[in-house]
């Protein structure tokens, strides 16, 4: 990232939080108390939940759509045949680069799909972090900020698959658990 980027995100940050100050929106959301750890291993399986279901329907679209192109069969078909005389190293080169092409193009295309079904989950009421807040206090603009926020975190966080909030579950859960204590043999 350059230096541009990131003076034009702090001024953006400025921007809106002095917006936020004289606009009077932004103080109004109360973050509900969670008492228990197990309130946030019941987010978190909620989220881990969400992204498994995502995972299922980008798996289908993979299946349906974009194995239609055998491009990569092709592609390996072509490596195994020209790996079996030494001379083509520089073909084998190709078909490798084009075979990354194809794989980096099929995640773009799976990410994707998994952001827009993240965001039509939150946009149809599925939600995650909505419960997390009291929105008594809040304004007309900071409750539609929070929506149009949370739809692009849910897209994001479909998106990014199981793996890394699989991974939280399974920290949250050991720091929940109450230390072993050692007992010395009598």
């Amino acid at each position: 990232m350059g230096h541009k980027f990131i003076l034009m995100t702090i001024f953006i940050i400025i921007a809106i939080s002095a917006l936020g100050f004289f606009a009077n929106f932004g103080h109004g959301l109360i973050w509900l108390s969670h008492d228990k750890p197990e309130d946030f291993v019941a987010l978190m399986m909620r989220l881990l939940f969400l992204t498994l279901v995502t995972e299922r329907i980008v798996e289908f679209y993979k299946l349906m759509h974009l194995t239609k192109n055998r491009n990569c069969i092709r592609l390996e078909i072509e490596i195994a045949r020209f790996n079996e005389s030494d001379n083509n190293a520089a073909k084998i080169k190709g078909f490798l680069v084009e075979k990354e092409k194809y794989h980096a193009q099929t995640r773009q295309k799976t990410t994707l799909m998994g952001f827009v079904v993240g965001a039509v989950m939150a946009l149809m009421g599925i939600r995650v972090f909505t419960g997390m807040f009291d929105f008594e206090d809040a304004s007309g603009i900071q409750i539609v900020l929070f929506d149009i926020f949370e739809v692009l975190v849910m897209g994001a966080l479909m998106a990014g698959g199981s793996k890394g909030i699989n991974t939280m579950v399974s920290a949250i859960e050991s720091f929940a658990k109450p230390a072993k204590v050692k007992q010395s043999p009598p």
